[in-house]
C-alpha cells in the first residue's frame, strides 16, 4: 500500500493516547489522510472484490481483502484523488485536490502561472483561486480591471507580501503597451522587484534597453506580427543592444497575423531557441476567445514540443489574452490536455 500511502495530499498527524496500562504514547503517522475522504463512493469500484448480502436488516459486504488492495493500488495511482469528492464547497477535498495538482507540475520541466487577470478580479480573490487550483505563480497584468503598472509602488508591494505569504510567487509584471514615459514604468517595475518584465514586441526598443540597464530582464511578446517579422525584429534587438532578450510566444496573437502557430510559427520563427515563456491562450480566426485547443491557435500541440524539449521556462494560463471561464475551468482545460498527450 506504499504508493497510495506517499501522495501530496496526505499529512504528518501527531496523537497521543493512553495505554491499558495507563501509559500515554505518543505516535506519528507521516503519511496520514486529509480529514476527508469520498468513501461512499468506493462502492462502485471495489465490486469485483466485494460480495454483498443481508443479515437481517443490516446490509453487509464481504470483501477479498487481496482484491481489494490490488484494485485500490491500482485505481490510486492511475488517479490520486479517487477518495476525495467533487463537491466545490468542500474545502477538505478542494484543497488536496490542488496539492495533487501542484505535485504534478512539479515533475514537469516548466513552472506554471497564472495571468492576473484569469486569477481573479481583486488580489485576496486571486490569492484564493490559485489556492483552490494549485498555482504557485502569477504573472501580474490587470488588477481590478486596470493595468498593474496605474497603482502605486507601496500598494504593488503590500499586495506582492500578501502573494507572498499565500506560497505564491509573481513570475513577471506584462505591460500591453509601453507608456510614453517608460522611465517611471521601469522605475515602477525596479522599486517593487519585479524579476522580469515582459513587453510588446512593437516600438518597445528604448524601453527594454532601459529596463535590462536597471537590472530588470526583459521578454518580448508577439503582438501583430507574423513568425518572420517577429523573429528578425526579436533578433535586431538581441544584437544591436548585446543583450539575452528572451521570447513570449503567444499563439492567439500568430493567429490574428493570419498564421497556424504550431505549423508555420514555431518552426518560420525559430522560436525553440529564444523562447522563455509559452502564452496558453486560444482564438479562433475571426477573433474569438476560446478554451484551450478550442480554436486555431494549435495550443496543444505546442506544449507538447515543449515538454518534449524538457523546457524549463513558463507556461502562463490566460498570458496575452482572454479565457472565456474561470481560473479553475482554464486548470481543468489545462489538465485535460495533459492527460491527452
Amino acid at each position: 500500500m506504499e504508493a497510495l500511502l506517499e501522495l501530496p495530499y496526505l499529512n504528518t498527524v501527531t496523537r497521543t493516547f493512553t495505554t491499558p496500562d495507563g501509559e500515554e504514547v505518543t505516535k506519528t503517522w507521516k503519511f496520514y489522510p486529509g480529514p476527508h475522504r469520498d468513501f461512499i463512493g468506493l462502492d462502485s469500484l471495489l465490486e469485483g472484490a466485494m460480495t454483498r448480502g443481508r443479515i437481517g436488516n443490516a446490509v453487509v459486504r464481504l470483501i477479498d481483502a487481496r482484491k481489494m488492495y490490488d484494485t485500490a493500488l491500482s485505481i490510486g495511482n492511475a488517479d490520486p484523488a479517487f477518495a476525495l469528492c467533487d463537491n466545490p464547497e468542500c474545502a477538505d477535498c478542494v484543497r488536496q485536490r490542488a496539492a495533487i495538482f501542484a505535485d504534478r507540475i512539479e515533475h514537469e520541466s516548466f513552472k506554471l502561472a497564472a495571468s492576473s487577470r484569469l486569477a481573479g478580479r481583486y488580489v485576496d480573490e486571486m490569492i484564493e483561486n490559485c489556492k483552490k487550483c494549485g498555482i504557485k505563480y502569477i504573472e501580474l497584468d490587470y488588477i481590478q480591471g486596470k493595468a498593474w503598472n496605474k497603482y502605486p509602488a507601496e500598494k504593488l508591494i503590500r499586495w506582492i507580501n500578501d502573494f507572498n505569504a499565500a506560497g505564491i510567487s509573481v513570475s513577471a509584471v506584462r505591460c500591453m503597451s509601453v507608456p510614453e514615459n517608460a522611465h517611471d514604468l521601469i522605475d515602477l517595475a525596479v522599486a517593487i522587484g519585479a524579476g522580469q518584465l515582459i513587453l510588446p514586441l512593437n516600438d518597445s526598443y528604448g524601453a527594454a534597453k532601459a529596463a535590462a540597464d536597471a537590472g530588470l530582464s526583459v521578454a518580448y511578446f508577439n503582438t501583430n506580427q507574423g513568425a518572420v517579422r517577429a523573429a528578425a525584429k526579436l533578433n535586431r534587438h538581441r544584437t544591436t543592444a548585446d543583450r539575452d532578450y528572451g521570447f513570449v510566444f503567444n499563439p492567439a496573437n500568430f493567429v490574428l497575423a493570419g498564421e497556424m502557430p504550431f505549423l508555420q510559427s514555431w518552426r518560420l520563427g525559430r522560436f525553440i531557441k529564444t523562447t522563455r515563456q509559452l502564452d496558453v491562450a486560444d482564438v479562433t480566426w475571426d477573433g474569438r476567445p476560446t478554451t484551450f485547443a478550442g480554436g486555431n491557435a494549435e495550443v496543444k500541440e505546442l506544449i507538447s514540443i515543449i515538454r518534449c524539449h524538457s523546457f524549463p521556462g513558463f507556461i502562463t494560463l490566460g498570458g496575452g489574452g482572454s479565457y472565456p471561464g474561470t481560473l479553475k475551468e482554464a486548470v481543468d482545460n489545462f489538465t485535460e490536455l495533459l492527460d491527452t498527450m
